[in-house]
């Protein structure tokens, strides 16, 4: 009696299982199922006991049914007493709780090898998880992801192709400014250093490689005549903050001179 009554709570406990499980015999037949599984697929329990699980699967409208009948048959031929084995997410058209109502969710399937007394051989027991919550979240995360990447490759184009457009047009400046005989310089006020494309060297006589500095270019460079007059000119613009421009004589190192326009504007920053 005592057993009887045990054997009455554990069936009203399956009965009473949030999640559905159904029991398969070794050719896929169910044997047992409780009321989230019948209530799952929306059928009398009386088309559900002995039917193949692949029919079952065959009512639902989804393109993961083949997919999930294929896990399960593979499922079945590799358990092993004791072992769980978890499905990859599988999309199904399945009934709503009003049935005929058809749902599309995503299912988590697990497939454990019991060993039942009464029973000749093992069977399957099936849980399915709806895990339709998390999957969107993933889905949602992936689609999100790969639209991130599509921003950042397309980001990656235009910051290309503004540098090619910027390296050619810097090409170009050069090539003007070679064929124009105009260099470009930038003379530092506190260090007297002087930075120069290598078109402004060849306007002084100088080789490329010569160190261009400011006590070189009023010493040496610029002719004697021309020096206080350029310097002049130069401490005018600093102070009074404006471009300037001046023409005056260098003197090359095989003595010949040579008459260039330089013109200027004086950059400071907020100390002056």
């Amino acid at each position: 009696m005592a057993a009887a009554n045990d054997y009455q709570r554990v069936a009203a406990l399956f009965e009473a299982l949030p999640e559905a499980y159904v029991f398969l015999d070794s050719t896929g037949h169910i044997t047992t199922f409780n009321e989230a599984f019948r209530a799952l697929t929306c059928s009398q329990a009386t088309v559900l006991e002995g039917e193949q699980i692949s029919v079952v699967y065959q009512t639902l409208a989804g393109s993961d049914g083949m997919a999930a009948s294929a896990w399960i048959a593979d499922a079945m031929s590799t358990r092993y007493p004791g072992e769980t084995l978890s499905s990859p997410h599988f999309r199904f058209l399945w009934p709503s709780t009003e049935c005929g109502e058809s749902t599309e969710r995503f299912w988590e399937l697990h497939a454990s090898c019991v060993l039942p007394e009464g029973h000749s051989g093992p069977l399957t027991a099936l849980r399915f998880t709806d895990v339709t919550t998390r999957a969107r979240l993933v889905e949602r995360d992936r689609r999100e992801r790969a639209q991130l990447r599509s921003q950042t490759q397309l980001r990656q184009i235009v910051v290309t192709e503004k540098e090619q457009e910027l390296h050619e047009s810097r090409e170009l400046l050069a090539e003007v400014l070679a064929f124009a005989r105009v260099g470009a310089w930038q003379r530092d006020l506190v260090t007297g250093q002087i930075t120069c494309t290598a078109q402004v060297k060849t306007n002084l006589g100088l080789l490329i490689s010569d160190e261009l500095t400011e006590t070189r270019l009023f010493n040496e460079i610029i002719e004697p005549l021309d020096r206080s007059r350029v310097r002049e000119e130069l401490d005018l613009s600093i102070a009074e903050r404006r471009d300037y421009r001046i023409e005056y004589r260098v003197v090359w190192p095989n003595a010949s001179v040579h008459w260039i326009m330089v013109g200027g504007r004086p950059r400071l920053n907020e100390a002056g």
